[in-house]
């Protein structure tokens, strides 16, 4: 398996797709249960943290989870209906951007065709080389692979 630059665009656009996909499924649940969830996360989050766990936990509720409730409360000083409304476009925003993370929307890159140079992540260190029969206890080392195919 080969891991080149274009694998590790899609990596990351990936995983900031997953993170946008779930802030949108928790906003999904603050639409619903408004209150309960707003006290859910005031539970959650350490005022003050003080310990590395409690810290660690902020950063991962914030940032897993946080959307939803900091635009909920931003827009909480509107009627019932207003809020509804204006929590429902933010969402809606929030599922384009999770959508197009993946490549649904905005395409990625075409891949290019992959150069002869690349070294495998784990090369087979084992195996003897397969051209020079006298030398079945020789190693093939990544450096041999990179001047071999040169």
């Amino acid at each position: 398996m080969f891991l080149t630059p274009d694998d590790i665009g899609e990596l990351i656009l990936l995983a900031v797709a997953a993170v946008l996909a779930t802030q949108f499924a928790y906003g999904c649940t603050f639409l619903l249960l408004e209150r309960t969830m707003l006290d859910f996360y005031d539970l959650s989050i350490y005022r003050p943290a003080t310990t590395v766990f409690q810290k660690i936990q902020n950063i991962f509720q914030k940032g897993l989870l946080g959307s939803g409730y900091y635009i909920y409360t931003k827009i909480g000083k509107y009627n019932w209906f207003v809020r509804k409304i204006l929590f429902l476009l933010a969402l809606s925003v929030q599922r384009i951007l999770s959508i197009g993370g993946t490549g649904t929307v905005l395409p990625l890159p075409t891949h290019k065709k992959r150069s002869k140079r690349t070294v495998p992540l784990l090369p087979n260190l084992i195996s003897p080389d397969a051209s020079n029969p006298q030398s079945s206890s020789s190693q093939t080392l990544p450096h041999d692979l990179i001047s071999e195919e040169q």
